[in-house]
């Protein structure tokens, strides 16, 4: 996705239930570890120089029927 000249990048997160913590919650340190990694793979394919191209990481968790959306997390 671009928003302007920034490509977004956006992971999804859903929990039908907090009863072991929100949809946000687990999009833990792990999770963002491998993802930055998906994404610096997908822009070295695609011949896209991280350093040279504006682009941000987003998180759209959703916890039954509300939706958060963080950007640049």
């Amino acid at each position: 996705m671009q928003d302007e000249q920034e490509w977004v990048f956006v992971e999804v997160k859903f929990r039908s239930r907090s009863d072991y913590g929100t949809a946000a919650d687990f999009f833990h340190a792990s999770k963002r570890k491998k993802f930055t990694h998906a994404v610096k793979h997908f822009m070295h394919f695609h011949r896209l120089n991280p350093a040279m191209v504006a682009h941000r990481i987003d998180l759209v968790a959703i916890d039954g029927d509300q939706i958060q959306w963080f950007k640049s997390i």
